[in-house]
């Protein structure tokens, strides 16, 4: 911690606070993956919080205080969802600061942000119940849904349709980095099975021999690109291709809180989270393959272009990558 000077705070110091560190050990407690309340809802509990708490009365403060509160929680999580959570409350306060003159101070603005807070983390908690309201006309009877890394937005859409459509089949597609150990796509898998849902588990490896009865993909999003890429776990590209490839509908689940601001292309206009790909070696193997120049390419995500996706399931309705990158973007940073 980094002690305020006694005639005022100094911007150019990054000072972590007790705030801070109470707000990321909140932030560590909360719900995780099925949960009405995950970490996008935690991320913007913690950042309504920390304005309410501030003890900044400028608007460089406020947004000193912030920025700084935004790089923690980046951080701890090593998510992309909080990343583009995060970037969008930002600009959202940013945009809401433009309205301060001298009647309209940043008192009134601020208390004006946190009178909504209750309303948008309401919106958080319904979001998955909406998108699964969405995304059930397109869930036929007797579909067979090949999905692939962990969403619980798409777990919620498919407990959702259980209930209402019969005979339903889900192809979870394991890869490498799936270790038993970590048991996260086997709970998946006894969940769906407990929704009355037939449940297959296949290696990607596998899924081109089968592709002929996948009905279509549902997938999950870390994050959405300004320009309607989608941002998920690595592998998801080849899906998408192979799917485009057998004329297979690729859908997406995802709430707009994950739509970014930033432009991507390719996949070195991801951000960087700091996680890596794990490999079922030991860190001795590893050491010495690496002293031999053998190189681990250890990414955890890829980009899928717009022209691979055919929709997008939303808590505000369904959209093609184009009408999400325009109108949608523009209406959340604009």
């Amino acid at each position: 911690v980094i002690m305020e000077p006694s005639h005022g705070p100094n911007l150019g110091l990054y000072r972590v606070t007790d705030l801070h560190v109470d707000l990321i050990e909140k932030y560590k407690q909360s719900k995780g993956l099925g949960e009405k309340k995950n970490k996008v809802h935690a991320t913007f509990q913690v950042l309504y919080e920390l304005l309410e708490k501030s003890p900044y009365e400028t608007q460089a403060g406020l947004l000193h205080d912030l920025t700084i509160m935004v790089d923690l929680l980046c951080l701890e999580s090593g998510l992309l969802s909080v990343r583009s959570s995060c970037e969008l409350f930002k600009a959202f306060v940013v945009r809401k600061m433009g309205e301060i003159t001298s009647q309209n101070t940043l008192q009134r603005v601020k208390q004006e942000i946190l009178s909504g807070s209750q309303v948008v983390l309401h919106s958080l908690e319904i979001a998955h119940d909406k998108i699964a309201i969405n995304a059930f006309p397109y869930i036929a009877d007797g579909s067979t849904i090949g999905i692939f890394g962990e969403s619980s937005c798409v777990l919620s859409v498919l407990k959702y349709a259980s209930t209402r459509r019969r005979n339903l089949t889900v192809i979870i597609i394991a890869t490498f980095t799936m270790r038993a150990e970590d048991a996260t796509f086997l709970e998946l898998a006894r969940v769906l099975s407990s929704h009355n849902v037939n449940v297959t588990i296949m290696s990607e490896g596998a899924l081109i021999s089968h592709i002929h009865s996948v009905s279509f993909f549902l997938l999950g999003a870390d994050m959405l690109s300004k320009n309607g890429g989608l941002v998920n776990n690595i592998g998801t590209k080849n899906i998408a291709i192979i799917a485009k490839s057998y004329r297979k509908p690729l859908y997406v689940a995802t709430e707009t809180v994950k739509f970014s601001n930033v432009y991507m292309l390719t996949n070195d206009d991801i951000p960087k989270t700091g996680s890596r790909a794990r490999y079922s070696i030991g860190n001795e193997s590893r050491l010495v393959l690496t002293r031999m120049g053998i190189v681990f390419d250890d990414s955890t995500h890829d980009l899928t272009e717009p022209e691979n996706i055919s929709l997008i399931f939303t808590d505000e309705g369904v959209h093609t990558p184009e009408s999400m990158a325009g109108s949608i973007v523009r209406a959340l940073y604009s």
